[in-house]
């Protein structure tokens, strides 16, 4: 089951206060710290055989390195969004900015035995904004989607997808589908709310903040049950101008 927050009527926009930016900081550290303890105790046992893994302890490093410079641009991300100018924005690869966050998490994916489905949309034209927040968005929709399909009992192996494409107009879509068990009916106006959250260990900002950083980019977050099983997250984002090239990240 997924959790969030909302004020009960889509498209309407919430303030960011120093108290939610101060509490969404604390959020967003606690995915890399426990991704960076992790992998430290990997690369220890690396290093404690014998002989060691030396190729494995170095690779988990780097991982650790890149762990590491990628929170504090996510501080500094979340940290300028409150005093945001337009002027600083770039004009972003919609594909591309998918694939950096598929990178971020592609590991503990993996690791839970979640398949990972992409299914991108080539030459979509570029929307305007700023990469760290907006990988972090698509970060935190499939770290909710892994976490309820961990929650739901099946006896296949769960999924998530992610796709790419026009929503007509001037819109592009990312859209994230997980194989969990849904969005209660009765909760689900109300995900986007700051401190909403039906999990013991939940603070209820990632939903929240997701929808603060899409309002920034001009867009929208919408959330709903799928036909068949599972969630679905769609996040609507003006374009700019066309691209020619074709992603290089398009995966079955």
């Amino acid at each position: 089951m997924w959790s969030g927050g909302h004020d009960g009527k889509a498209g309407t926009v919430t303030p960011m206060t120093t108290a939610i930016l101060s509490s969404a900081i604390a959020h967003e550290l606690r995915q890399p710290l426990a991704a960076i303890s992790s992998d430290a105790g990997a690369a220890l046992r690396w290093l404690s055989q014998d002989p060691p893994n030396i190729e494995e302890a170095t690779r988990t490093l780097r991982r650790i390195q890149e762990t590491s410079l990628r929170s504090d641009a996510v501080i500094s991300a979340i940290r300028a969004m409150q005093r945001h100018d337009p002027a600083l924005d770039d004009l972003l690869d919609v594909n591309w900015q998918i694939k950096e966050a598929v990178k971020a998490i592609e590991a503990n994916l993996s690791q839970h035995q979640i398949a990972l489905r992409l299914r991108l949309e080539p030459s979509l034209p570029h929307v305007r904004g700023r990469a760290i927040p907006l990988q972090q968005v698509v970060i935190n929709l499939l770290m909710n989607a892994a976490q309820a399909v961990e929650r739901r009992q099946t006896g296949g192996p769960g999924w998530i997808q992610v796709e790419s494409g026009y929503a007509g107009g001037n819109t592009v879509a990312i859209t994230v589908r997980d194989s969990g068990s849904g969005i209660a009916p009765e909760i689900l106006p109300r995900i986007f709310d700051p401190y909403f959250t039906t999990r013991a260990d939940g603070v209820g900002l990632g939903l929240a903040l997701c929808r603060l950083i899409v309002e920034q980019h001009g867009g929208k977050i919408e959330a709903a049950n799928s036909a068949g099983a599972g969630a679905e997250i769609r996040l609507l984002l003006p374009f700019l101008m066309p691209v020619t090239r074709q992603s290089s990240y398009l995966a079955a």
